[in-house]
């Protein structure tokens, strides 16, 4: 059976060797109990390599094949402690940006602690998951912001068809994902005045950190990456 190897994520590289952040340092000596010569894999800049300890940190020792994700980047208007999971799910999936987003029927407000506590959870499950990066965690913005030509924004209501059928043939896409009440009619009208598409999953309605996750699964498979 081939030992699991954990994957760390370098502070700093230079000269074929890697640094970790203090925590991670600590958690490779006291909890890992890595020593001098035992090996573990490092990544940085979306590069992985095996790494062997060394006494000044992480000698590189040869690359790792890493297969890079479509770019998707997933906007979400759930503010609460369930959207830990939604980032968790994502950033196993492999999108590559997850942002706070603020809309007309959203439920309490994003916090700085939320915003930390998604980063953290980003960071736990690249590493479990061994991504060759930390998807980047967006700073809250408004809906009017981030709708852009590339962008889906996902609705129970007043949608004209599926998911898969409005990001046909890109190689990128930027999905949003509503509050629990949905989006306004005014930001649907918005979207639609802006040429933005509006999809649906179907019959069914889903939860915000539910949605984030099917969509993203379903739009990195219709981009050729799953499945």
């Amino acid at each position: 059976m081939t030992r699991h190897a954990y994957r760390f994520f370098a502070q700093d590289v230079a000269d074929g060797l890697a640094t970790l952040a203090p925590a991670d340092r600590h958690h490779l000596e006291r909890v890992l109990r890595l020593r001098v010569g035992d090996t573990c894999e490092v990544a940085a800049g979306g590069r992985v390599h095996e790494a062997r300890v060394v006494a000044g940190g992480l000698e590189l020792v040869k690359e790792i094949a890493a297969v890079a994700a479509p770019t998707v980047t997933v906007w979400i208007a759930q503010p609460g402690a369930r959207s830990d999971s939604a980032v968790e799910k994502l950033t196993e999936l492999g999108v590559a940006r997850i942002g706070a987003l603020r809309t007309e029927l959203l439920k309490g407000r994003f916090t700085a602690g939320r915003i930390e506590r998604w980063r953290r959870v980003a960071e736990a499950a690249a590493k479990q998951s061994k991504q060759a990066r930390v998807p980047e965690v967006l700073e809250p913005a408004a809906y009017a912001d981030v709708l852009s030509p590339e962008a889906v924004v996902l609705s129970h209501e007043g949608a004209s068809g599926g998911l898969a059928d409005r990001i046909v043939g890109r190689r990128q896409t930027t999905l949003l994902i509503g509050p629990e009440p949905g989006f306004s009619e005014a930001e649907l009208e918005l979207a639609r005045a802006s040429g933005v598409a509006v999809a649906t999953f179907g019959p069914v309605v889903l939860r915000t950190e539910t949605a984030a996750i099917v969509a993203a699964a379903l739009a990195l498979r219709e981009l050729g990456f799953l499945g």
